[in-house]
């Protein structure tokens, strides 16, 4: 899902045993997105947006 917008930028159809297998499942393509599992009309697990870690400061160019 798009982290500002909230609207479903891919989906990914597959099938597991049971709500634990998909939830193993969909682990495994975790980022930095928020993220949500469906079994057909029933929403499984939600998994938020983790926080976005700034890098170190950019070196400034006048020194």
């Amino acid at each position: 899902m798009d982290r500002f917008s909230g609207h479903i930028d891919q989906a990914r159809e597959f099938e597991a045993g049971d709500d634990l297998a998909a939830v193993g499942i969909a682990e495994g393509w975790r980022s930095t997105y928020p993220m949500e599992l469906w079994s057909l009309d029933r929403k499984v697990k939600r998994w938020e947006a983790q926080p976005i870690i700034p890098g170190p400061p950019a070196a400034s160019a006048f020194g």
